[in-house]
């Protein structure tokens, strides 16, 4: 037994944070507050090579979704994740292509006409193809990487999986929706909108990372039961990252709660009470909002 201020934990002992994890690489606080739940870390970055001056596309602040990364992949993630795949979005593909910055958007909920095809029998009793028109309420997502467009454009084509007249791609490769391909001057944008044209304007940033999500639009534009169930307490969560020195970064972010009168903790015993422990029974008296 040594006391704590002769120990390495001795800067620890010292912080006011309600909440404090410290090992040799990383120190890490959070704090709750009413609404609020606040958490930073200063951590060793085996992962990115954060730009030295980062940059970012202005990104839509009434998003339900956003990100940006303007940083290189280090090399030695690139070898250690190399797998073959014929998927766009598999570690292969992204690091073979990747190269210093990407963002994602999800503005709003857009209709999309789908092809269904069925079959039923004419006059003649024969089988024959029918095609029916379809609406569907799908995410209105824009994916832009700074990538050699050319190559992606001819990967794509390689594995017949552009439809190079509409820049659509194969819905083998992006089940889910309709995604389109657009690439120019080493910038590649897809998209669930055809014709999608990005500002590819940029502004300067201390942080070289930044996510953001609203969650009552999300839980608006989504129908999954689960997510309204346990998303719903949440109002945004939004994390940041920045370069503090060599190989060494600072996170920092911020969950907001839809009731502000009420302590963040309580809330989130309240809100995963089942998900911890089904025979926990965590009976506290939230205050309504105001």
């Amino acid at each position: 037994m040594i006391k704590i201020n002769d120990s390495k934990f001795e800067h620890i002992a010292n912080l006011s944070d309600h909440l404090s994890f410290q090992n040799a690489e990383n120190l890490s606080k959070i704090n709750f507050t009413d609404g609020k739940i606040d958490f930073s870390s200063e951590l060793v970055n085996r992962w990115i090579e954060p730009a030295a001056e980062p940059k970012h596309r202005i990104l839509n602040p009434e998003s339900t979704m956003s990100m940006w990364l303007n940083g290189k992949i280090k090399s030695d993630l690139i070898k250690k994740n190399h797998t073959v795949s014929p998927s766009l979005f598999s570690k292969d593909s992204f690091f073979r292509f990747y190269k210093d910055y990407a963002d994602f958007e999800w503005t709003k909920t857009i209709t999309q006409v789908d092809t269904i095809v069925g079959y039923e029998y004419n006059d003649d009793f024969e089988q024959v193809e029918k095609k029916i028109l379809q609406d569907r309420k799908i995410p209105s997502i824009a994916i832009n990487l700074s990538v050699d467009d050319k190559a992606v454009s001819d990967y794509l084509k390689s594995l017949g999986a552009l439809d190079q007249s509409t820049g659509k791609i194969s819905s083998l490769m992006i089940p889910l929706y309709q995604v389109y391909f657009k690439g120019n001057n080493g910038n590649v944008l897809l998209s669930t909108v055809q014709g999608a044209k990005p500002d590819l304007k940029r502004a300067s940033s201390d942080d070289f990372f930044y996510f953001k999500v609203d969650f009552k639009k999300l839980i608006k534009q989504t129908s999954i039961p689960l997510i309204a169930d346990k998303l719903g307490t949440f109002n945004q969560l939004e994390i940041k990252a920045k370069s503090i020195g060599k190989d060494k970064i600072k996170l920092e972010s911020e969950l907001l709660f839809l009731n502000g009168d009420a302590n963040a903790l309580i809330q989130l015993l309240n809100t995963f009470k089942n998900g911890f422990n089904s025979s926990l029974n965590f009976n506290i008296d939230i205050p309504a909002n105001k």
